[in-house]
């Protein structure tokens, strides 16, 4: 069968040299191409020669009719040039691709009968050819005709598609504006939508699967408020409603009474006859049902309105989950605030970035800080927080900022915090990270109390003490006066067991006088009262002293000092002499008889920097935080109790902190205790104000044990 390239072929063929034709093809009125015969007749013609060349004079305008006609075929009688004179010679003329081909028999003579045979077949072929050309346009009627259907299906999609994208475009608006909008807002915009596809009269959109509870929320849209108040209550899923509600089917029906669940209709409620029902749902689930009733101008819902509800089912789903996700998330938001606004204390709730996102009122209430002022968060600040001895706080020590940075929790860290009226309230500051179900920070939620009523309490307390110890000493020192005079005046007349009763009673009142003695200075620590006298002094003497007068308690240690003479202090020298002799007579009472006490005096720039170092059992790492604590002991289990109240340390860290400088503890159980402390060097001209955050301190800081964090 013929192909694409069937003239291509015949020109060949005609042009080949088997058949004994001559065929010359002529383009632009010139010789293009020709076979042997053709030479053979139109002697001497070579390609390129022009066509009137070929034949006699009085032929010429004939010949150059012939190939100007636009048929596909003719034949013509020509008088050709040849060797032995003009030859009357006819030819046919073939049209082909931008030339004409003339055919002659090579004789010049009986043309037809030498053609005959040739014609036959070409006409047998130029009939086949047209059979299948007929065909192949048959078949591309058919397959144009298939593509203009397609074209217009594709339109009417993409008119399907474009209402759609603006049906949900709509309904997405109205998701973006909540919270100005809400659940039922969303619900009416699908419900418009719905309607605005499929030209219903009715549309109702409404979320719930009991049949025994109505749905809620139900909006509705082609109702008259008559209509509906006349109704009444809102319908439940059951009956053809509940087909699509409960069991997740679509309806779609010419009249809904003869659906086999319809259970007929309320009173009061209009007619309906075509019925579209589709259920919404999201990640399998049920989040809504879309009920459209009689459409208008036609007898039912078609296929397309039910192909386009159901597209917009499937677009909305996430708009509604969303919008019933943020109504329920509102509610749980609005229960905490409820809930954290009722709390005394101030809170405040930061997320993971350290943004505030919500407080309570006890908080506003409570403190302030200058206007334009923000946190290290960019938060506007919500107090200016200052150190219980008026320093500022620095931002990087803020109780927020460690939570966030460090992921550390801060519990009951005591500052003062300035009121709009200008004074400062004490608080306690606690701050504790959030923690998601992976063990990532998700949040801080820190909580501000006011401690002014403890602290009065307190001070109260310390009053009372210091007035009972200040009592106490009158009598004490007469017990102890008493003793003395006793033992002095008649110790050749007392007996044995009346001596040493008189020695008890001497050692029990400079027992209960020391113990007084610390029961005021602890009151004057807490209540900050506690003053000092500083002066410059040889801290090489004055350790040397202290030892000195704690020889007897340190007879069975071999007592090391490290330490350049020459080095001063500007100390109270009694204060610093009462905090060493603390610490050394505690590495006495604790550390392992026979091992070595060294007390070592390191130098920095500002300050000096003292170690009491001793070796035994040492104190657990979890007892460390708390040992600076009033009556706090960290007592041996296998020694016997030392006598004391537990205010030593406490004392100590007071005596420190009244000179600017810090003190801490760290040990390793079962080998080494060591007991830092840090004090002022000399003030000099150059340096009016000594640095007292000093870098071992905060290395202490940084490094010390953290408490454990909520999730």
């Amino acid at each position: 069968m013929p192909g694409n390239d069937a003239p291509t072929s015949w020109r060949s063929a005609l042009l080949s040299e088997g058949h004994g034709l001559a065929v010359v093809a002529v383009r632009d009125g010139r010789v293009h191409e020709l076979n042997a015969p053709a030479r053979e007749l139109f002697h001497g013609i070579v390609v390129g020669t022009k066509l009137e060349e070929l034949f006699e004079e009085s032929c010429r305008p004939a010949a150059s009719e012939a190939v100007s006609r636009e048929s596909s075929s003719s034949t013509t009688t020509l008088q050709v040039k040849h060797a032995r004179g003009p030859l009357r010679v006819r030819f046919l003329v073939l049209s082909g691709p931008d030339e004409k081909l003339l055919i002659a028999a090579a004789s010049g003579v009986g043309l037809a009968d030498e053609l005959g045979g040739n014609l036959m077949a070409a006409n047998s072929e130029l009939a086949k050819l047209a059979r299948e050309l007929s065909r192949r346009i048959d078949e591309f009627d058919t397959i144009k005709q298939a593509l203009v259907r397609a074209d217009e299906a594709a339109r009417s999609l993409r008119a399907e598609l474009d209402e759609l994208g603006r049906a949900s475009n709509a309904v997405s608006e109205a998701v973006a504006d909540l919270p100005q909008s809400d659940v039922s807002a969303v619900l009416t915009m699908i419900a418009l939508q719905a309607r605005a596809l499929t030209h219903a009269d009715y549309v109702a959109l409404g979320i719930g699967t009991d049949e025994a509870t109505p749905f809620h929320p139900w909006v509705f849209l082609g109702v008259p408020q008559e209509t509906a108040h006349a109704i009444g209550r809102f319908p439940r899923p059951v009956g053809t409603l509940g087909t699509v509600a409960r069991k997740g089917e679509l309806v779609r029906v010419a009249d809904v009474h003869r659906h086999p669940d319809f259970q007929g209709l309320p009173p009061h409620h209009f007619e309906l006859e075509s019925f579209l029902g589709v259920p919404i749902q999201y990640r399998g689930r049920s989040v809504g049902n879309l009920y459209l009733g009689k459409k208008s101008g036609a007898p039912e819902f078609s296929e397309q309105d039910e192909r386009l509800i159901r597209a917009l089912a499937s677009r909305v789903a996430v708009a509604i989950e969303t919008a019933l996700l943020y109504t329920s998330e509102s509610l749980q938001r609005q229960w905490l605030q409820n809930n954290i606004d009722q709390m005394p204390d101030g809170v405040l709730l930061y997320d993971e970035h350290g943004r505030l996102k919500a407080r309570n009122q006890a908080i506003a209430e409570l403190v302030c800080a200058e206007p334009g002022r923000t946190d290290p968060y960019g938060n506007e600040a919500t107090f200016d927080a200052r150190e219980p001895d008026g320093r500022i706080t620095p931002p990087d020590e803020l109780p927020i900022v460690r939570a966030i940075r460090d992921e550390e929790a801060t519990f009951r860290r005591e500052l003062l915090l300035r009121r709009r009226d200008g004074d400062f309230v004490p608080v306690w500051v606690s701050t504790v990270p959030v923690r998601d179900p992976k063990d990532r920070l998700s949040g801080v939620v820190m909580v501000v109390s006011d401690i002014s009523a403890h602290r009065e309490l307190e001070r109260l307390r310390e009053e009372w003490a210091a007035v009972v110890a200040h009592d106490l000493r009158q009598p004490l020192g007469a017990i102890a006066m008493t003793a003395d005079a006793e033992l002095r005046l008649h110790s050749g007349e007392l007996a044995e067991h009346e001596r040493r009763a008189f020695e008890r009673i001497r050692s029990a009142s400079e027992r209960l006088s020391r113990m007084v003695a610390d029961l005021s200075d602890a009151s004057l620590i807490e209540s900050r009262r506690l003053s000092i006298e500083p002066r410059s002094v040889d801290v090489h003497a004055l350790v040397g002293s202290v030892v000195e007068s704690l020889s007897e308690a340190t007879a069975a240690y071999d007592v090391r000092i490290q330490a350049e003479p020459g080095e001063t202090a500007w100390v109270d020298p009694d204060r610093i002499h009462q905090v060493l002799a603390n610490l050394i007579s505690n590495a006495a009472k604790y550390g392992q008889s026979g091992t070595e006490i060294t007390i070592e005096v390191a130098a920095h720039d500002d300050f000096l920097e003292l170690i009491v170092t001793n070796h035994g059992p040492g104190i657990a790492s979890e007892d460390l935080p708390f040992l600076f604590g009033r009556f706090t002991r960290a007592d041996d289990p296998r020694r016997p109790r030392a006598p004391g109240l537990g205010l030593g340390l406490y004392i100590a860290k007071g005596l420190v902190e009244a000179h600017g400088g810090k003190i801490w503890a760290e040990s390793v159980p079962g080998d080494t205790t060591r007991f830092h402390f840090t004090m002022p060097r000399e003030v000099s001209p150059a340096h009016p104000r000594l640095a007292h955050e000093a870098a071992p301190w905060r290395a202490h800081q940084r490094g010390r044990t953290r408490r454990p964090r909520v999730s």
